[in-house]
């Protein structure tokens, strides 16, 4: 294959756009490609005036892009939100339908997983490889499960929307079509820890996840204990179809890490695989003939997302806005919050919170009419009865962070929660 050589940036080259001319009683009707253009340049208030309707058939179309495009392979360099640099190795096929993401161990690189990984199953399937180099963790913005000393840290994926995983996503999703049902999360050792975090903060993103030899919080090496606040985000697993393998000799992440949350999905009924190897150590055999290889490929290639599920769980352990498929937690009054969401009706919806001061509830069309009345009732008091009006602000905050066709709406709710 030949090498990449585009640059792979999340903030592309957006190309000019030319006067606009003013055609009573609104503007020129925007075009797919230019749209996308100031949507990517962050040029959104040149969209006031446009009709509506226009905006989300687009959006819900997707970025145009070609069914086939040349195959190519090689490393190239990224910069995250936070402005760390770092270097990608990536693999597209000629017909790119589905993403699979690496998430490398402690002192390894974005070709440490690379290598193990068949490139005629990645073809086969369609399969875009995606294998971040991770950096330390911001310095304003740890993961809060070490303390200060994650600052010292050399290198830890970060699990923050902003950080190298979650962008390189981001970045990828414009300059490639696949389907964003099929996105999967895999990740070895310290890559296994990117995966619980990554995954169950983000499982509205993924279509399934595996972590190797990893754990939920490094705190959990100081003692017996689990981190009890990490193990929270549990609540999220739902909608996360989860496998985790572990040797039962490992000397350097403990098997008890992933026993311990093994026992906690089954105590919560949420589906999930759990294979512990006997008398493997850390280094888990990842050959064709090997015990996890062929788990992995039934887990993934069986795996699809829902992005319309009408339950939707969402568990928060920090207090900045975050988003799970129709419900956004835009901010806390508690350390923690969690909100729980059911579609009743298409025009009836139930919600139970605890620790949320304030929410946003998108008004997803597969599931919701925009044509009857809405009843939304929040910890049991009716907070909006009646029709919802389609809005810019709606649409864009949609969009927004995610650009995720499926999670486009033109409608929303803001509730301050009773």
């Amino acid at each position: 294959m030949p090498r990449i050589t585009l640059l792979f940036l999340l903030v592309l080259a957006s190309p000019r756009c030319g006067a606009q001319t003013a055609v009573a009683p609104g503007p020129k009707p925007i075009e797919a490609k230019q749209l996308f253009a100031l949507l990517n340049a962050g040029r959104e208030r040149e969209l006031a005036g446009q009709d509506l309707d226009r905006l989300y058939g687009i959006l819900k179309a997707g970025r145009p892009f070609p069914t086939e495009v040349t195959a190519a392979e090689g490393v190239v360099p990224f910069e995250d939100a936070f402005g760390r640099k770092t270097r990608i190795y990536l693999r597209v096929p000629p017909r790119p339908r589905a993403v699979l993401i690496l998430l490398h161990g402690l002192g390894g690189n974005e070709t440490q997983l690379a290598r193990a990984v068949s490139g005629e199953v990645l073809d086969r399937e369609g399969m875009i490889l995606l294998a971040p180099c991770a950096q330390g963790e911001p310095l304003a913005h740890t993961n809060g499960d070490l303390g200060l000393l994650a600052k010292v840290q050399a290198q830890w994926w970060s699990y923050d929307e902003r950080g190298i995983v979650m962008q390189s996503l981001l970045g990828l999703a414009r300059q490639y079509g696949f389907d964003r049902n099929r996105v999967y999360l895999c990740g070895h050792s310290m890559g296994g820890f990117g995966v619980w975090n990554l995954g169950l903060r983000f499982a509205d993103r993924f279509a399934a996840a595996a972590s190797l030899s990893g754990g939920l919080s490094r705190r959990e090496y100081l003692g017996s204990k689990p981190h009890r606040r990490f193990h929270l985000l549990l609540d999220n697993a739902i909608h996360l179809p989860m496998l985790f393998a572990h040797g039962d000799r490992d000397e350097i992440v403990p098997v008890a890490f992933e026993r311990r949350l093994h026992e906690e999905l089954t105590e919560r009924e949420i589906e999930h695989r759990y294979l512990e190897i006997r008398g493997a150590g850390h280094l888990v055999d990842l050959g064709d003939r090997g015990p996890i290889m062929p788990a992995l490929r039934e887990h993934f290639l069986g795996s699809r997302r829902d992005p319309h599920p009408r339950r939707v769980m969402h568990r928060v352990i920090e207090d900045r806005p975050s988003r799970s498929f129709w419900l956004g937690i835009d901010r806390l009054w508690a350390s923690t919050g969690r909100v729980e969401g059911r579609i009743l009706s298409d025009h009836e919806i139930e919600l139970r919170s605890s620790g949320v001061e304030r929410l946003t509830v998108f008004l997803d069309e597969a599931l919701i009419d925009l044509d009857r009345p809405l009843r939304l009732r929040v910890n049991g008091k009716v907070v909006h009865e009646g029709r919802v009006a389609p809005s810019l602000k709606a649409l864009l905050a949609s969009w927004r962070g995610r650009e995720d066709p499926a999670f486009v709406c033109r409608a929303a709710l803001e509730i301050d929660v009773p």
